[in-house]
């Protein structure tokens, strides 16, 4: 009877090994990688993360990796998760650039100031915003507040933030528009009901900062 119960023990704690070895060894078959990667390349995304592959499949920290793509700039979020029988999912969201910084780097819809991986395959064609850096978010607010004022056909190039002159938009044709600091929403809608003075100028810049109206100076 002794003897049968010291088998069943011992074959408890060779089944017990075997499992948490199971646990414990069991490799990662394969990594996927989800998400929109207009400019950023995936190999970035496993470039973080292949460090982190050789602790096994069931004690991978996906906390820890997480964390490690939120720092890679342009990754705005990620998820991370196991599919059996050995898959780890990742599934990225990149910060999709909508500006030009002036002074190098990208902005999105939100503001966010961030230097990517892959800038080559990014737009050159983006508009560019000019401020300096704790006035990003203001600038984007009325980069898109200004561009819904224009009259259909207008388009901003550049948005120029000077703390002496004021706010500056460079649009199509070399036009340049100084709006100033104040009533900047009330000038540009004075001047687009009088648009049909100034449609076909070119290289020309219209000064609004004036109480009764604008000035139009020739560029050259």
């Amino acid at each position: 009877m002794l003897k049968c119960y010291q088998i069943k023990l011992v074959s408890c704690i060779c089944f017990g090994l075997l499992v948490v070895g199971f646990w414990w060894f069991f490799p990662t078959r394969s990594v996927v990688v989800l998400g929109k990667f207009s400019w950023l390349n995936q190999q970035v995304i496993f470039s973080e993360v292949k460090q982190k592959l050789f602790s096994g499949f069931f004690r991978l920290d996906l906390p820890s990796m997480r964390q490690s793509l939120l720092m890679v700039n342009g990754i705005e979020d990620a998820h991370i998760w196991r599919c059996w029988p050995g898959d780890l999912i990742i599934k990225i969201k990149t910060r999709e650039p909508k500006f030009r910084f002036e002074n190098g780097g990208f902005i999105d819809a939100k503001g966010v100031l961030f230097y990517p991986y892959g800038q080559e395959k990014i737009s050159s064609q983006l508009p560019i915003i000019a401020t300096t850096i704790d006035r990003i978010s203001i600038a984007v607010d009325y980069f898109t507040k200004l561009q819904k004022g224009l009259k259909s056909g207008y388009v901003i190039n550049k948005l120029i933030d000077d703390p002496d002159i004021g706010w500056q938009l460079v649009l199509d044709h070399n036009i340049i528009l100084v709006l100033g600091n104040d009533k900047v929403f009330v000038k540009l809608k004075k001047l687009m009901n009088k648009i049909n003075q100034v449609r076909r100028k070119k290289n020309v810049l219209i000064d609004l900062r004036y109480l009764n109206g604008f000035a139009i100076k020739k560029l050259h």
